[in-house]
């Protein structure tokens, strides 16, 4: 079975809408505001900057499906 995993760049985003999303064997977020967050980056490059860092760091161990999204996806969607 494939393995999906969703990848979340947040700065000071409210993400508890991730946790009435099941369809993710995986949810990884990157914190770039609270330096004690687990996975803090340094706010630098935008979302893409995070995106990268994390094909970088998993490049041997990617998921077979990964979806890349910010902190509050629905912000940005216009109907």
């Amino acid at each position: 079975m494939a393995i999906k995993e969703i990848v979340v760049a947040k700065y000071k985003e409210d993400t508890s809408w991730l946790d009435s999303i099941n369809t993710f064997d995986k949810k990884t977020i990157y914190n770039k505001h609270d330096k004690n967050a687990e996975n803090y980056l340094e706010n630098v490059g935008r979302e893409g900057h995070t995106y990268l860092y994390h094909i970088i760091k998993n490049y041997d161990n990617l998921a077979d499906y990964t979806l890349f999204c910010q902190g509050d996806p629905v912000f940005h969607y216009h109907s």
